[in-house]
């Protein structure tokens, strides 16, 4: 239950899940040498079921997510990792409402105007989408929701 994003010719991995517990690591693949490396600098909140999505400025976000694979509270922090410094700093919070209430798998896409949108896998139809809007740097309940087709396409 780690999420994962291709950036700048590497792959990246975040969080997730042990047997028992959740885990904070960051793993990157290098393409152009075949291997995984381990970043140093910890995600601030460990987390599992959480998106991962580049932002406008370069960074990658962890967004969402459990603190536990069996009894997890929900992580409402959204964490950047500034990928030339492999550092994780706090970037905010989102707003405590569906599919941030209950544990569920999220997913994000970056739409070309720049915004954040983010929902959950299973039926997205039905719960809110939210959205990241970078010259507000703020969240909001989208009020026109795209379909999961626009989702796929954008």
């Amino acid at each position: 239950m780690a999420a994962g994003l291709p950036h700048n010719g590497s792959v990246y991995v975040t969080g997730g899940f042990s047997d028992y517990d959740t885990v904070g690591c960051t793993y990157r693949y290098d393409a152009e040498e075949g291997q995984w490396s381990e970043i140093f600098s910890p995600m601030l909140s460990d987390r599992g079921f959480h998106a991962l999505v580049e932002v406008h400025d370069g960074r990658l976000w962890a967004i969402g997510g459990v603190d536990h694979p069996f009894s997890g509270r929900n992580v409402w922090e959204v964490e950047a990792l500034d990928v030339d410094d492999d550092l994780w700093t706090f970037a905010g919070q989102v707003l405590p409402i569906q599919p941030f209430l209950s544990t569920m798998r999220i997913n994000t896409v970056k739409l070309g105007d720049g915004r954040i949108c983010v929902f959950a896998v299973t039926s997205p139809h039905r719960l809110p989408m939210l959205e990241y809007i970078p010259d507000k740097k703020m969240w909001f309940e989208m009020k026109d929701r795209l379909s999961v087709c626009e989702v796929l396409t954008d």
